[in-house]
């Protein structure tokens, strides 16, 4: 849009683990952009190289916090803010080592990015839903 190419994005620093920092965020853009989110890009990840054996329940529950519940998280707060448009985006950055298992790394990793894969489109479903259905 050209009246705000100077203003029509903000990078902010946080981490998604934490609710008190996503809701800062989210209140940080709805303050900025009066309420509306167009974008929102996801490229949060944790990648630990390891074997497998080597892997124990807090690699897996640090890697799956960060990435799923912290993912889900900022997609929470922030669809208020997106719903006021039709052509609203949630974009999702991740490296190729979660189709490969011969990665060092890729159990928690990989798993993590096929568990956002299927809520994103999960998501997907119910926003067309919920339109379908004047629920929003």
């Amino acid at each position: 849009h050209p009246e705000c190419y100077k203003r029509c994005y903000k990078i902010l620093k946080l981490d998604i683990r934490y609710e008190d920092q996503v809701k800062r965020l989210i209140n940080e853009v709805d303050k900025e952009f009066n309420g509306k989110i167009d974008i929102l890009v996801n490229c949060a990840n944790i990648y630990q190289f390891g074997l497998l054996a080597d892997y124990n329940g807090d690699d897996y529950l640090n890697t799956h916090e960060f990435g799923t519940v912290g993912y889900q998280r900022v997609v929470h707060y922030a669809l208020p803010y997106m719903r006021h448009s039709n052509d609203t985006r949630v974009i999702t950055f991740g490296s190729l080592a979660s189709y490969f298992p011969f990665f060092l790394g890729t159990p928690s990793y990989g798993s993590m990015k096929k568990f956002l894969q299927n809520w994103n489109l999960q998501n997907q479903i119910d926003e067309m839903f919920q339109k379908a259905m004047g629920l929003q």
